[in-house]
Protein backbone atom coordinates (compact mmCIF):
# COMPACT_ATOMS: atom_id res chain seq x y z
CA UNK A 1 0.00 0.00 0.00
CA UNK A 2 1.58 3.47 -0.54
CA UNK A 3 2.37 5.60 2.01
CA UNK A 4 -0.30 8.32 1.65
CA UNK A 5 2.57 11.03 0.80
CA UNK A 6 3.21 8.63 -2.18
CA UNK A 7 -0.17 8.51 -3.72
CA UNK A 8 -0.32 12.48 -2.96
CA UNK A 9 3.02 12.44 -5.63
CA UNK A 10 2.22 9.85 -8.01
CA UNK A 11 -1.38 11.63 -8.57
CA UNK A 12 0.77 14.97 -9.02
CA UNK A 13 3.45 13.15 -11.83
CA UNK A 14 0.33 12.04 -13.07
CA UNK A 15 -1.40 15.45 -13.90
CA UNK A 16 2.30 17.30 -14.86
CA UNK A 17 2.33 14.16 -17.18
CA UNK A 18 -0.79 15.03 -18.85
CA UNK A 19 -1.86 11.59 -18.12
CA UNK A 20 0.65 10.07 -20.40
CA UNK A 21 1.03 7.43 -17.26
CA UNK A 22 -1.95 5.73 -15.47
CA UNK A 23 -1.40 6.17 -11.59
CA UNK A 24 -0.78 2.24 -11.21
CA UNK A 25 2.47 2.84 -13.57
CA UNK A 26 3.52 5.60 -11.91
CA UNK A 27 3.41 4.17 -8.36
CA UNK A 28 4.99 1.12 -9.81
CA UNK A 29 8.07 3.01 -11.19
CA UNK A 30 8.00 5.04 -7.90
CA UNK A 31 8.48 1.36 -6.05
CA UNK A 32 10.68 0.33 -8.76
CA UNK A 33 13.11 3.26 -8.58
CA UNK A 34 16.49 3.99 -7.06
CA UNK A 35 14.95 7.58 -5.88
CA UNK A 36 12.15 9.13 -4.50
CA UNK A 37 12.39 12.64 -6.08
CA UNK A 38 9.76 13.78 -8.24
CA UNK A 39 12.04 15.16 -10.67
CA UNK A 40 13.88 11.98 -11.27
CA UNK A 41 10.67 9.56 -11.61
CA UNK A 42 8.96 11.97 -14.23
CA UNK A 43 12.48 11.85 -15.73
CA UNK A 44 12.66 8.20 -15.68
CA UNK A 45 9.18 8.25 -17.26
CA UNK A 46 10.07 10.52 -20.01
CA UNK A 47 12.85 8.72 -21.42
CA UNK A 48 10.65 6.08 -22.84
CA UNK A 49 13.36 4.56 -24.42
CA UNK A 50 14.91 3.03 -21.58
CA UNK A 51 12.07 2.39 -19.56
CA UNK A 52 10.33 -1.13 -19.83
CA UNK A 53 6.77 -0.93 -17.61
CA UNK A 54 6.43 -4.65 -18.48
CA UNK A 55 9.07 -5.35 -16.76
CA UNK A 56 9.06 -3.54 -13.70
CA UNK A 57 5.32 -4.48 -13.15
CA UNK A 58 6.52 -8.00 -13.64
CA UNK A 59 9.10 -7.41 -11.10
CA UNK A 60 6.89 -5.27 -8.64
CA UNK A 61 4.05 -8.22 -8.73
CA UNK A 62 6.56 -10.52 -7.74
CA UNK A 63 8.08 -8.81 -4.91
CA UNK A 64 4.19 -7.70 -3.94
CA UNK A 65 3.65 -11.92 -3.95
CA UNK A 66 6.42 -12.81 -2.22
CA UNK A 67 6.55 -10.11 0.32
CA UNK A 68 5.25 -11.73 3.72
CA UNK A 69 3.06 -8.89 3.69
CA UNK A 70 -0.15 -9.33 3.66
CA UNK A 71 -1.22 -7.89 0.74
CA UNK A 72 -4.28 -5.37 0.94
CA UNK A 73 -7.74 -5.74 -1.09
CA UNK A 74 -10.28 -3.62 -2.72
CA UNK A 75 -13.56 -3.72 -3.51
CA UNK A 76 -14.09 -4.17 -7.59
CA UNK A 77 -16.23 -1.05 -8.54
CA UNK A 78 -18.18 -3.03 -10.94
CA UNK A 79 -18.40 -6.52 -9.97
CA UNK A 80 -17.99 -5.66 -6.08
CA UNK A 81 -16.17 -8.11 -5.54
CA UNK A 82 -14.26 -7.22 -2.37
CA UNK A 83 -11.56 -9.05 -1.91
CA UNK A 84 -9.46 -8.22 -5.07
CA UNK A 85 -5.60 -8.26 -4.02
CA UNK A 86 -4.33 -4.71 -5.43
CA UNK A 87 -2.27 -6.72 -7.78
CA UNK A 88 -5.03 -7.93 -9.24
CA UNK A 89 -6.41 -4.15 -10.12
CA UNK A 90 -6.61 -1.09 -12.44
CA UNK A 91 -7.00 2.32 -11.54
CA UNK A 92 -8.83 3.98 -14.09
CA UNK A 93 -7.34 6.88 -15.18
CA UNK A 94 -9.97 9.29 -14.33
CA UNK A 95 -11.09 11.96 -12.30
CA UNK A 96 -12.39 9.48 -9.61
CA UNK A 97 -9.74 7.18 -9.73
CA UNK A 98 -11.97 4.07 -10.24
CA UNK A 99 -10.56 1.01 -9.39
CA UNK A 100 -11.63 -2.36 -11.40
CA UNK A 101 -10.35 -5.86 -11.15
CA UNK A 102 -8.50 -7.18 -13.95
CA UNK A 103 -11.30 -9.80 -15.10
CA UNK A 104 -13.76 -6.94 -15.23
CA UNK A 105 -11.36 -4.73 -17.22
CA UNK A 106 -10.78 -8.07 -19.69
CA UNK A 107 -14.35 -9.00 -20.04
CA UNK A 108 -14.65 -4.91 -21.07
CA UNK A 109 -12.25 -4.63 -23.42
CA UNK A 110 -13.55 -8.43 -25.26
CA UNK A 111 -17.20 -6.99 -25.33
CA UNK A 112 -15.73 -3.67 -27.21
Amino acid sequence: VPYEDDLEAAHEIVDILGRLYTLDSVLCVMRNHGSSDIEDIISTLLDTENIDLEELRERDYNNLRQSQIKLPTYECEFCFDDDIPVTDMFTIGCAYHHKLCLECISTSVKAS
